[in-house]
């Protein structure tokens, strides 16, 4: 299970009147007509939580969203499930981009520390969403933006020492825009952890260089991103008979994950004028690492290219976005006495078009095409000859409507269908699994006002051929799932956010649901009842002080219905305390690239101090057959931040 770090483009946003328009890149991002079940999260909100927290572990306390880490400490291993749907069916896009392994159509997040610190928003979409490019779009989707240049220099520093000895330490830099367009940019991060669990160490670092060029019409960039990693293996969690008297017991001491990735990408976009823009990006990606197990190696060497194009008009009477995304991926598999060579190609066409009516009214259609081949051949890991040559047609086609009597005012409805071929592990453990489709009806109300913001969303996922988890694992890690007749999820979310004051402001979710698979039973890991309440309190002397509390019910870790095999309901507490300093000015002479004439700049400096499981809960948050993953008890972490 190594870690697919990231496939990125990053498009050049920019909002300065003499260069290109961000108009121009709205093919992943939703708009606010988009009939879509959506949270965003932005990058200060990211950069306030614990700088240990992956995306995973940062999202936990959004609507529907539930986060469990393998070691315990945010870091390492970290898995994320949204109405119940796990990563498998969770596409997630840097830019666009799909990060989902080709293969087993996984994202794994322990290649990607201090994500924060390069992003400007990540947006959260509930059900099948818009159209996203690649595999695992099936019921939730999470699309991340990088972080433009600002048009002056600019850096920050980080660093984060915690329990279990982990550090977290960051650094950013930015030359900013030059008079004529051009700029560099460049990160490095190295997080490292004991882990709460035995054997659940982590070693991961990440390196970004970017350089690019901004013109009225035109932009480009190229970079390299580099991602490596060294952690335990953890993925059998603890058995439930040991985990009463030794909750961090591991089978798999000794036994590690490697795996390191390197990217180069090249996106050049255009403007024609009038609201019409071309976008291009080619990206290529090289992996390579092994598990190694008992002292025996199993080596994985992975080769992916993709190009995307996409055509965008923006007119008064309407928006429109077509394109087509071409991957081919390889991966050869090898290790004692086997070699199995894989490959994977895909086309996606797609075309959106939102029109609006009757001065309250927009229209949604959003149709897309997957073509899909996916060739093995040669013994596996278990010595069974894994010899497929296989193709998918899938039509992925979505209708909605949006009624927008007022700003403050939106209420929508989204009809959706769509279709998802087996990954690796399932052809493994069945030769003849079949694809999955999925019929998604979504109705949502919000209301927008200055001081609160609310939503109530229902939703409706009827699954035919679902390919469900079984509670079982692989020797690789991986879920096993199996086909039945069908499925659903019957769902209501609640979520609110209102600012009492400047100095005050409270946030709270809820999301209630029924989740049954064709034998009238609960689908596994898909609590009926979750939620959230949080506050944050700011003091005139620039400190902020949140706490966020959490509720989970209780849930199913197979899909027996047996009621000795359920992960209790918990309730669990963060507390983040930051304090905010003012240091004095820099000379503008230090500073690159500075205005002599422009007013010094100030270095600002955040203390931290997060706490995790304030109340010092003794809960596991993630099971499967052969073992529970408990969650350590009260921890903290401090951190420092100098942004320049």
């Amino acid at each position: 299970m190594n870690a697919f770090l990231l496939a990125v483009v990053l498009p050049v946003l920019v909002h300065d009147v003499d260069t290109l328009n961000s108009v121009t890149v709205t093919s992943y991002a939703v708009s606010p007509d988009a009939p879509v079940a959506v949270t965003s999260v932005a990058a200060k909100e990211l950069q306030a939580q614990s700088p240990q927290k992956s995306i995973p572990m940062a999202l936990e306390f959004e609507p529907s969203v539930l986060s469990s880490n393998e070691g315990g400490t945010g870091l390492g291993y970290s898995n994320l499930r949204i109405r119940g749907v796990g990563g498998y069916h969770t596409n997630v896009t840097l830019n666009g981009i799909t990060l989902n392994d080709a293969e087993s159509q996984e994202v794994f997040w322990v290649n990607i520390p201090s994500l924060a610190n390069i992003l400007s928003q990540v947006q959260v979409q509930r059900g099948l969403g818009t159209t996203s490019c690649g595999p695992g779009a099936f019921g939730a989707s999470i699309n991340m933006s990088t972080a433009t240049p600002e048009e002056k220099p600019d850096a920050h520093l980080g660093v984060g020492y915690g329990s279990f000895n982990t550090w977290t330490p960051s650094v950013y830099a930015s030359t900013g825009r030059s008079r004529h367009g051009f700029y560099l940019q460049a990160a490095y991060s190295y997080n490292s952890t004991d882990g709460y669990v035995q054997n659940a160490f982590a070693r991961v670092q990440s390196i970004f260089a970017s350089a690019g060029w901004v013109g009225t019409r035109d932009s480009f960039r190229i970079l390299f991103l580099q991602g490596r990693q060294r952690s335990g293996i953890t993925w059998n969690g603890v058995p439930l008979e040991i985990y009463w008297h030794n909750r961090t017991w591991n089978s798999s001491v000794g036994d590690t994950d490697n795996f390191r990735q390197s990217h180069i990408q090249a996106n050049y976009i255009h403007d024609f004028g009038g609201g019409i823009s071309w976008n291009t990006t080619l990206n290529y990606t090289k992996g390579y690492g092994y598990y190694e197990i008992d002292g025996a190696r199993d080596v994985l060497d992975n080769n992916l290219w993709v190009l995307r194009i996409q055509l965008g008009v923006d007119k008064s009477f309407g928006k429109f976005t077509a394109g087509a995304y071409l991957s081919s991926y390889g991966c050869l598999h090898t290790g004692t006495g086997y070699s199995n060579d894989a490959s994977k190609r895909e086309i996606d066409l797609f075309a959106r078009a939102e029109v609006p009516f009757l001065d309250v009214l927009s229209s949604y259609i959003d149709v897309q095409y997957r073509g899909v081949l996916h060739k093995m051949k040669g013994p596996d890991e278990y010595m069974q000859n894994l010899d497929f040559d296989l193709g998918y047609n899938f039509f992925n086609p979505r209708l909605g409507l949006t009624w927008t009597p007022s700003s403050r005012h939106r209420l929508f409805v989204l009809l959706a269908y769509g279709n998802r071929e087996p990954a690796r592990a399932d052809l493994q453990a069945n030769a003849s699994a079949r694809s999955e489709h999925l019929t998604d009806c979504e109705v949502g109300y919000e209301l927008n006002m200055s001081f609160l913001k609310a939503s109530v969303n229902g939703y409706y996922m009827y699954y035919m051929d679902m390919l469900v988890e079984t509670g079982l694992l692989d020797a690789g890690g991986y879920a096993i799932k199996t086909n039945i007749p069908h499925g659903f999820r019957l769902g209501l979310e609640i979520s609110a956010k209102a600012d009492l004051a400047k100095w005050c402001t409270i946030e709270g979710n809820a999301t209630f649901s029924g989740n049954r698979t064709s034998f009238g039973h609960d689908i596994l890991l898909s609590p009926s009842a979750m939620g959230m309440a949080g506050i944050v309190f700011r003091t005139p002397f620039r400190t902020e002080i949140s706490y966020r509390h959490k509720f989970v019910g209780k849930q199913f870790w197979d899909n027996s219905g047996d009621a000795g095999h359920v992960i209790p309901s918990y309730n669990i507490a963060d507390v983040s305390i930051t304090q905010r300093i003012n240091l004095p000015v820099i000379p503008n002479s230090v500073i690159p690239g500075s205005d002599p004439g422009s007013p010094p700049r100030r270095v600002r400096m955040s203390l931290g101090l997060h706490i995790q499981n304030l109340w010092n809960r003794q809960y596991f948050s993630y099971a499967h057959a052969y073992g529970v993953f408990p969650q350590p008890p009260l921890n903290c972490l401090l951190s420092l931040r100098l942004e320049f």
